[in-house]
């Protein structure tokens, strides 16, 4: 890290640990045998980390244009099979677990991707019009 800057955001992994410090980079430490630690993909020119969350053995993340990107192990692609969003639509909440990924985006949507042995990538729940979860 550089003078000055200070961590301002967590997250405990399987094996490892992810962070985001105050200029927006992504620092991850500890078991590095999937490249969850060594694999942080570059971002744009401007463009920072703002939501990270470590999972068993990957690591997830959202910059500031609203893009999830995700690194470390990849077995179920719950790294390569970031989902397409719809025009206009960006990702604002994401969360790494043990073979899949999950996110929320700025339309409310819910969106898995990797491992779906138990059903957490196909049996998303359907919502009522007034159930949608908006983050403001």
């Amino acid at each position: 890290m550089n003078a000055g800057e200070t961590f301002v955001m967590i997250s405990a992994g399987g094996g490892h640990t992810a962070v985001i410090i105050s200029m927006g980079r992504a620092l991850c430490w500890s078991c590095d045998d999937n490249r969850e630690v060594s694999g942080i993909p570059e971002t744009n020119a401007n463009e920072t980390f703002v939501m990270i969350s470590a999972g068993w053995h990957h690591t997830a993340a959202i910059t500031s244009m609203g893009r999830a990107l995700c690194w470390g192990c990849d077995g179920d692609r719950q790294g390569s099979g970031v989902p397409e969003l719809n025009a206009d639509e960006t990702f604002v909440m994401i969360s790494a677990g043990c073979g899949h990924t999950a996110a929320i985006t700025s339309m409310g949507r819910a969106l898995c991707w990797g491992c779906d042995d138990c059903g957490q990538v196909s049996e998303i729940p359907e919502l009522n019009a007034d159930e949608i979860f908006m983050l403001k």
